[in-house]
């Protein structure tokens, strides 16, 4: 019912009487405080149970600890672990425990700390999987170490456990596409084609190298790809197309990036804002004010975006960033 004040104090009676929780009372209890965000009593419980002896499942302690990074309170989840796992042993750590404290250190950039958790998993017992390595690959890509990334990828390469799966591959093409390297990212990619023979084509593989190439205003390679992308049968999406209509308005291909619009439409993939006010944008700044009357009209009468009927200029989003899965 959501009333966990009320929960909290019957719990505390019953420990007043005498009348220890078990080890389900307790699993539920933390895991509903987690939940409702009430992180203090939630840490509390974690306590008792090892005051009164109480063991708890893994799954617990590892719900606590990505709630905590949810809420970007990283440095309590990373004192949550070092208290109870490192220091008082009362849980065992498993791979998704360490994965989600690495996670959360990526996140807020605390990359070489992370790196010191992933050292300390054979410690523990724990073998990394390959979400561990992409999510330091992802990490070092957000600061900027992308050769780090790379090095992992290879490092996962030379063993015998497993794989790189396609989020390995994307996180690393991505990075070097964001520090301009579109040699390097183009052979990654190349790599990655021959070196998973299973992937399904798909436009998120293609994406950070359309964008790469179109920012590096190679707007010729971006079209080659995408040329690449619809033989395989794969249907560029919104984000595909939005990244060419402004690769080619920066490079005052204004006819090309307009039939790229009309292009979208036909196929039935509808643009959204950024999309038409980066075209609308561009057409005014080209001296194009007619096309970007009619663009305007056309999203806001057929397309309901809500375009406002005014002229005026509207800044062009340019710095965009291609999301990747971990």
């Amino acid at each position: 019912m959501g009333l966990h004040d009320l929960a909290k104090l019957v719990f505390e009676y019953m420990r007043i009487d005498g009348h220890l929780p078990d080890s389900s009372i307790l699993e539920f209890l933390v895991s509903s405080f987690a939940n409702a965000g009430k992180f203090d009593f939630a840490k509390q419980l974690l306590s008792h149970a090892q005051s009164d002896n109480v063991e708890l499942r893994s799954f617990v302690y590892n719900n606590l600890l990505s709630l905590l990074v949810k809420q970007n309170r990283v440095q309590e989840a990373v004192c949550l672990f070092r208290e109870h796992i490192i220091r008082l042993q009362f849980y065992r750590a498993d791979t998704c425990t360490f994965n989600i404290v690495i996670r959360g250190l990526c996140r807020v950039g605390e990359v070489e700390k992370a790196i010191g958790f992933f050292n300390d998993m054979g410690s523990f017992g724990c073998l990394p999987d390959v979400i561990t390595y992409n999510t330091l690959i992802n990490g070092f890509c957000k600061v900027g170490e992308v050769h780090r990334s790379l090095e992992l990828l290879r490092e996962i390469q030379s063993g015998n456990r497993f794989s790189p799966d396609v989020v390995t591959f994307t996180s690393v093409i991505s990075g070097f596409c964001k520090s301009g390297n579109m040699e390097l990212a183009s052979n990654i990619f190349d790599e990655m084609l021959r070196w998973r023979d299973d992937i399904v084509p798909q436009p998120f593989i293609y994406n950070p190298v359309i964008d790469g190439f179109s920012k590096a205003g190679n707007i010729d390679e971006a079209n080659v790809i995408v040329a690449e992308m619809e033989a395989k049968r794969c249907k560029p999406d919104k984000l595909t197309f939005t990244i060419l209509i402004i690769g080619h308005c920066m490079k005052g291909k204004m006819n090309e990036a307009i039939n790229i619009y009309n292009k979208m439409l036909a196929i039935g993939c509808a643009p959204d804002r950024i999309t038409v006010n980066s075209l609308i944008s561009c057409l005014l700044k080209a001296g194009m004010p007619n096309e970007a009357f009619k663009i305007m009209q056309t999203a806001s009468e057929d397309l309901n975006l809500g375009i406002a009927s005014s002229r005026r200029n509207v800044p062009i989003r340019t710095n965009m960033d291609i999301p990747v899965a971990v």
